[in-house]
């Protein structure tokens, strides 16, 4: 993801949904939405050129962006980090996570 802690993720992404939260930026969002963007853009640079996807992810849905699925990978990235397990099986694990969640109740809904 980049070079910057856990921790450091989180805060910065709690800072960029609140700062996008507001009520003007939410009117920007609709009114002029390059304005929106440009702002949030000049106001995160670091964390925007570190962690891309996941910054325009936030900027694109602040409303909805899922805090719980970032920390739970995370902690995936922490225990990758600690050798608890290893990459491979952590992209199973999601794969598997996110095919449940999204993939199986299409498929097939009779598993419901």
């Amino acid at each position: 993801m980049s070079d910057l802690s856990n921790e450091e993720i989180l805060t910065s992404v709690r800072k960029i949904v609140d700062h996008a939260l507001k009520p003007r930026m939410q009117q920007l969002m609709i009114s002029k939405p390059a304005e929106y963007n440009k702002e949030l853009q000049l106001t995160y640079p670091e964390f925007m050129d570190k962690c891309p996807s996941l910054f325009f992810t936030i900027m694109d849905n602040p409303k909805t962006f899922d805090m719980q699925r970032l920390h739970e990978m995370l902690t995936k990235r922490k225990q990758i980090a600690n050798r608890e397990i290893s990459q491979e099986d952590a992209d199973k694990k999601v794969g598997q996570e996110y095919y449940d969640e999204f993939i199986k109740p299409v498929v097939d809904p009779r598993d419901k």
